[in-house]
């Protein structure tokens, strides 16, 4: 019984760290857009997902990309 407890505790924290470090690579690439020349129509959008990627863990930064995409 406890081994099964480790193992779902294992597998969850486990699950939940390759989550955290796709939503990174998410913002990279997202960010990386920001830098190339697109339309301006584009960037809004962008500034939505960043915003979005964002709001749960860096609420702060993710209102100063929703403020900027509405500029």
């Amino acid at each position: 019984m406890k081994l099964t407890y480790y193992l779902i505790l294992f597998v969850s924290v486990f699950q939940f760290h390759l989550l955290k470090g796709q939503q990174g690579t998410t913002i990279d690439s997202l960010n990386n857009t920001l830098k190339a020349k697109i339309a301006d129509s584009s960037r809004v959008l962008v500034y939505e997902q960043l915003a979005f990627q964002l709001m749960n863990n860096k609420p702060q930064k993710a209102l100063e990309y929703a403020q900027t995409g509405l500029e």
